[in-house]
């Protein structure tokens, strides 16, 4: 299998080169995969069995990566500069309006499918985003109805198209937790949420590439009440879902006892909590009570 050819009367221009020109914003081997994606994205897999470091880019395509690597030059995350993110084995458009997801998001996940739960059962994700746990859980479960909450009119926009992207039947719906009346209705069997948890307090040690470019409406929480969007979320469940429903969250460890007690005060039993795959107790369930 041959490289591509460059143009004649151009000098050609390698992947060692491009990792070379990233290094000093990202890192050698984060330069490494960047440089291994765009390959991949511009060419195919098929041609990763070329020799990753001689392997050189024809003039035409390096001149339409230029403009990529002046936005990877800036620290700007590589999903948004491709438009795309993978979650778990679907491919999702993210743009500014969202967050890029979270290999944690998708352990979540597991642990819903895990419990044999979404049997005809509805469901809403709340703090949607770019809908990547409402539509892998569409994808993967067995609901009777699958809805994705949030209050940005951006992120749905992005959510709404990805479920169009993967023929996903998901609603879309818009509202603001946070109001004495945010509009949710009817009754629910299972409720989701990765709502902001990142402390502003901790925007100091948070690399550029999130806190430069991710949404800070999706991110950050005060500090001084780190757990609105969750005594929210635990209230409103009191409403809303049904006796017996489940409500489960992704959550900051540092607040991980505040949400407990949350779950506590409102009533919520068989609390339950997992660790992620890097050991921190990330993810956390409760059931409201039968009666």
């Amino acid at each position: 299998m041959s490289v591509p050819p460059s143009v004649s009367g151009n000098p050609a221009q390698s992947n060692q080169d491009f990792v070379n020109r990233l290094t000093p914003f990202w890192g050698k081997e984060e330069a490494e995969a960047i440089v291994r994606q765009l390959w991949e994205d511009f060419f195919g897999s098929g041609r990763m069995a070329i020799p990753f470091g001689p392997a050189t880019w024809p003039a035409n395509q390096a001149e339409k990566l230029e403009p990529l690597l002046r936005r990877l030059d800036k620290k700007e995350p590589l999903q948004y500069v491709l438009g795309k993110a993978w979650f778990g084995d679907i491919e999702l458009k993210v743009n500014a309006s969202v967050l890029i997801p979270r290999p944690e998001t998708e352990e979540l996940v597991h642990w819903m499918l895990e419990t044999k739960e979404q049997k005809d059962k509805a469901l809403l994700d709340l703090c949607t985003g770019s809908g990547c746990i409402a539509l892998a859980l569409r994808k993967k479960g067995n609901w009777s109805m699958v809805s994705g909450l949030d209050v940005s009119v951006g992120a749905l926009h992005v959510a709404r198209e990805n479920g169009e992207n993967l023929s996903l039947n998901v609603d879309w719906l818009e509202a603001d937790l946070l109001k004495t009346d945010p509009g949710i209705s009817g009754e629910w069997d299972v409720w989701v949420s990765n709502p902001p948890y990142v402390l502003s307090s901790e925007k100091a040690a948070m690399d550029p590439n999130v806190l430069d470019f991710e949404p800070h409406l999706a991110l950050f929480v005060e500090d001084t009440d780190a757990v609105l969007f969750y005594r929210r979320i635990l209230e409103l469940g009191c409403r809303h879902l049904k006796p017996g429903g489940v409500v489960y969250f992704e959550l900051n460890p540092m607040t991980l006892s505040d949400v407990a007690k949350e779950f506590s005060r409102l009533g919520y039993v068989d609390v339950e909590i997992r660790k992620d795959m890097f050991g921190k107790e990330r993810m956390m369930r409760g059931l409201r009570p039968l009666v």
